[in-house]
């Protein structure tokens, strides 16, 4: 079997649908399934026009036009009209390269699929008007073809799920197929005791969209308050717009309230890390902090509760799924008072211990990678 993959922009650039995208081809190449990934030079120097990643297949296409982040090549074009495949999956919508799988798969008699990272109706959190007249437009003259006539939408979450269907997709094509991640990479023999300073952790993009100014308004209380325990928090992460219509300056705003109100020993900036190093801060943080307003799934919040932490984020992406038993539930608003309250909760070891064990069962039972590419296997075959 061959499933060909594309996507608009790929590794060394690294971002979520590339992240499983890749996860994918490797796991899928690892059982003997061929699962090249197309691509282009989209945000990436000095790489290869083809290159084996690990055990993955890349081809990378120069583009013509640019508009916004829709990548015109057409050669990839013609080279996907002279390869033999049994499915072409694509990832995100409004891509041309997923506008491109799907005319393929239909000239070539082949089923056609497509992940859609949240791209159907995100933009409706994150652009601003008039920018998000662009992509209605799009819906309009191409009526989502790409995503309505696809033989298979893959989505990450119940909340993306119900978003599919709110976009028009019939309940018949969805199919709900959250990341994966290799449990063991984050497996943490933990320690709970009573703290005076409890390591609070934040990673992630640094966006307007995951609001961190009133995580640090309650720390500031908190700290005021308490007299024998205080919290630091620890952001892991750089600043990118969510969107090109986004104010820049948040990592800026986040580090003046820092200065002014003297927390410079309880709050630390550090920008991204490697894979390798960011799991040390995993191992040795006490708690995890996920504020959005909006995840299509949020990856960091798998990894988190993979280790072992007590996860404190808004009910957004995999949250619901992940967290279901109430001990588990530690899920704030935008209100300082709100999340201080949830902060206090886990300074309690034995509640950290319990959230900690029941957060890792769900992660093993339900999320290890060899679980989730055993549902790709079935889908693929189901459709070929």
């Amino acid at each position: 079997m061959k499933i060909i993959r594309t996507i608009e922009s790929f590794y060394p650039k690294v971002h979520g649908p590339a992240n499983q995208a890749f996860k994918i081809s490797s796991e899928l190449e690892k059982k003997e399934i061929s699962c090249p990934v197309y691509t282009t030079f989209f945000d990436v120097k000095k790489v290869s026009r083809k290159e084996i990643i690990d055990n993955v297949k890349v081809r990378r296409f120069k583009d013509k036009i640019r508009l916004f982040k829709y990548i015109y090549s057409p050669d990839m074009k013609k080279r996907l009209l002279k390869e033999k495949f049994d499915v072409i999956h694509s990832h995100c919508y409004r891509s041309y390269q997923s506008d491109l799988g799907y005319e393929v798969a239909k000239v070539k008699k082949k089923p056609f699929v497509l992940s859609t990272h949240g791209t159907l109706l995100s933009y409706k959190y994150f652009v601003k008007f008039p920018w998000n007249l662009v992509f209605e437009f799009y819906d309009s003259i191409t009526q989502k073809r790409t995503a309505k006539k696809a033989d298979a939408i893959i989505v990450n979450s119940s909340q993306e799920y119900k978003e599919a269907l709110k976009f028009g997709i019939k309940k018949s094509k969805i199919h709900l197929i959250p990341v994966g991640i290799d449990y063991n990479d984050y497996k943490v023999k933990r320690s709970f005791k009573d703290k005076k300073v409890l390591d609070l952790l934040y990673v992630g993009r640094i966006t307007r969209n995951r609001p961190l100014m009133p995580t640090l308004k309650a720390i500031k209380k908190i700290n005021e308050t308490l007299l024998e325990n205080k919290i630091k928090l620890i952001i892991i992460g750089s600043e990118v717009r969510s969107s090109f219509s986004a104010k820049k300056g948040y990592l800026n705003e986040l580090k003046r309230f820092v200065k002014i109100n003297k927390l410079k020993d309880y709050v630390e900036f550090i920008s991204e890390l490697d894979r390798k190093e960011l799991k040390k801060y995993y191992k040795n943080s006490d708690a995890f902090i996920y504020p959005s307003v909006y995840e299509n799934f949020g990856q960091p919040i798998l990894e988190a509760a993979a280790s072992g932490l007590p996860v404190i984020c808004s009910k957004v992406g995999i949250a619901s799924d992940l967290f279901l038993e109430n001990k588990q539930k530690l899920f704030i608003s935008n209100d300082p008072r709100q999340i201080a309250s949830q902060i206090l909760n886990v300074i309690n070891p034995d509640l950290r211990k319990q959230v900690s064990k029941a957060n890792v069962k769900v992660v093993r039972e339900k999320f290890t990678w060899d679980k989730i590419i055993e549902k790709y296997v079935k889908l693929y075959k189901t459709l070929s």
